[in-house]
């Protein structure tokens, strides 16, 4: 268990008391937030974390709030009712009542009364919806909340072993006897109450559909063959949009024999080869298979058998779960795939580190139909990076120096930009063709644009957008030169960068700006002490004493590097990397000693500061 200080948070449901919401939060796994009356916008957080106005709050619960931070509903003061983490990202829905605001909750403790003696510098909770809470580390939590990581283990184990032992036998008695087979389609959360009184021998009891971190389903077949492979099914599922993840345990009774398999459906209910390639990663192979004779139903106690099945099927929850955070990535890809081909040109500004470059290849990929590391070797692709000596002769056209017979002279020759449209107009409009500018403010826009400001415009593309060149005299076809309309250009730019001028009106008109957060990158990660040491520093960076926006929030890619086989340590990523970067962040103000001083014990958790004070 990590020594890492941990983010917990105090979230009211209903109020201290309201056992109805408490309790309908920790069955349906959810948190529930209100303020139903206040308009759903993108309200900012203002740094002061004691700031009670609704539009504050929404902030905090929507943006500061992180997929794996702690959530403790209140019971009454300094009790709590239980313990969860975050398990998903914030959802709005109108018209839902008093509640339209919602994230998804992992339950960790059991639903109760506990009194919260380890949490620091706190006397009473405060008159707020959500609080941020001081705990030293994740012992201390758990402590608070009686959890026992060993116990509840074994708790789970006992438990999965009396719902094998009522599923295998009720499943037997319905093959020897296929009259009396059940009724029910599968057992559920909704249909706990039907189900005790229906299944009585053998006993069924609802405890077998919930364990500390997951919940099940148990399927019946209730028609057809019986005995083939595919027979009864205990399933846990989560679904993420289009796609599914279906985990389940199946018994063969002609086997005799247990399967824990997995599979990943599609739209059109095909495997998915990148899921599967990433269990098999984890080496988790599908068709993991566990003999009956092994797994001693006769007994009383779950054995080492039934413990490793367990196990098995935990892990591919754990690593599906862990599948499904990641890929948020390709679907930030694939929503700014779809703006990309609505609008023609894109910019991804954001804070440092925050992979707008690899995600303008990722872009570029769905737009072309390949891999990103395929976009090398394509014709469909090309990529450049501004700077200031960057010019119209590099991009469009102009005289460029040549040899020739030992002379030195010039000669016209077409930029990469001009070649790269003349290559896209040769193909079909279906045909995509991406140009990738990395750090285009970094260049002298208008200088290297020139008359192409009229041709870039999404509303002029192909020959309706036709211009003539500077140095279209020097060419033998002088044709007018356009952009083809199945070329879509993708450019980025770090905005904060103080050794680059404002980007130019006339050209920010032309593209649609998609900023890339900080928060957005925390996919990249995959180590939770990397992104508590994240969170850490992001959080300090917008409080008032610090003076700073979220554009100055520090991306993900400087935190990667804590990953891995040749993994920088926290102490050399801060001597390293952060150190000399709020050195440029601060320079010339007053105290930047005080103020780095101050990041550095945050970051490395060992700040004496009141949360509340932050």
């Amino acid at each position: 268990m990590s020594n890492l200080k941990p983010r917990v948070w105090k979230i009211s449901q209903g109020g201290n008391g309201n056992t109805s919401i408490q309790n309908s939060s920790y069955n349906d796994n959810k948190v529930y937030f209100s303020f139903d009356q206040i308009q759903e916008k993108s309200y900012q957080f203002d740094g002061n974390f004691n700031n009670r106005r609704g539009e504050n709050q929404i902030a905090i619960f929507k943006d500061i709030v992180n997929i794996g931070d702690y959530v403790i509903v209140p019971k009454s003061n300094l009790h709590g009712a239980f313990l969860g983490r975050i398990s998903s990202d914030y959802t709005y829905q109108e018209n839902s009542g008093e509640y339209p605001r919602t994230r998804k909750l992992e339950t960790i403790s059991r639903l109760g009364n506990f009194k919260l003696n380890n949490i620091k510098n706190k006397l009473k909770w405060e008159q707020a919806t959500i609080e941020k809470l001081d705990y030293d580390n994740v012992q201390e939590l758990y402590e608070d909340f009686d959890i026992n990581d060993d116990e509840t283990l074994e708790k789970d184990y006992q438990n999965f072993f009396n719902m094998l032992k009522f599923w295998i036998q009720q499943t037997n008695q319905n093959i020897a006897n296929a009259g009396q087979r059940v009724t029910f389609k599968e057992i559920r959360e909704v249909n706990l109450e039907r189900a005790s009184k229906e299944f009585i021998d053998p006993k069924f009891e609802p405890e077998y559909i919930h364990y500390s971190n997951f919940d099940i389903q148990i399927s019946f077949v209730r028609q057809g063959n019986y005995k083939g492979e595919k027979v009864n099914f205990v399933v846990w599922k989560r679904d993420n949009n289009n796609q599914s993840w279906w985990l389940n345990i199946r018994y063969s009774y002609d086997r005799q024999k247990i399967i824990c398999n997995y599979r990943s459906d599609l739209e059109n209910n095909t495997d998915s080869t990148h899921f599967k390639e990433y269990m098999e990663s984890y080496g988790l192979n599908k068709e993991a298979v566990f003999e009956i004779s092994d797994l001693n139903l006769e007994g009383i106690k779950a054995n080492n058998s039934v413990k490793n099945l367990f196990n098995t099927f935990y892990e591919m929850i754990k690593k599906t779960r862990k599948y499904g955070i990641e890929l948020k990535g390709s679907m930030k890809a694939q929503e700014l795939t779809d703006k990309l081909k609505q609008s023609y040109n894109i910019i991804l500004r954001g804070a440092p580190g925050t992979g707008k470059t690899y995600l303008s290849q990722e872009i570029a990929a769905n737009m072309i139909g390949c891999t990103t590391s395929e976009l090398s070797e394509s014709t469909q692709f090309e990529f450049v990076q501004f700077h200031p000596s960057y010019d119209y002769t590099d991009f469009v056209e102009g005289l460029r120096p040549i040899q020739k017979d030992g002379q030195i002279g010039f000669e016209a020759k077409d930029g990469i930009f001009k070649r790269f449209c003349k290559l896209a107009a040769q193909h079909a409009k279906d045909k995509n063709f991406v140009f990738v500018i990395d750090e285009i403010n970094r260049g002298e826009i208008s200088k290297i644009f020139g008359e192409l400001f009229f041709s870039i415009d999404p509303e002029y593309r192909g020959k309706a957008g036709a211009v003539t060149t500077q140095y279209s005299n020097l060419f033998i076809n002088d044709d007018k030169f356009y952009i083809p309309e199945n070329v879509y250009i993708i450019a980025t730019m770090n905005d904060i960068d103080r050794s680059v001028d404002t980007f130019d009106f006339a050209m920010r008109r032309r593209f649609t700006f998609e900023e890339i957060t900080a928060n957005d990158s925390q996919i990249m990660l995959k180590d939770n002490e990397s992104k508590l040491l994240m969170n850490r520093i992001n959080e300090q960076l917008v409080l008032p004493e610090f003076g700073l926006s979220t554009d100055y929030q520090i991306g993900a890619s400087y935190f990667r590097i804590l990953e891995g086989e040749y993994a920088y340590s926290s102490r050399e990523l801060w001597n390293n990397k952060l150190r000399p970067l709020f050195n440029d962040y601060f320079r010339g103000e007053r105290n930047v000693s005080q103020k780095i001083e101050k990041l550095e014990k945050v970051y490395f958790g060992d700040d004496t500061d009141d949360f509340n004070q932050r």
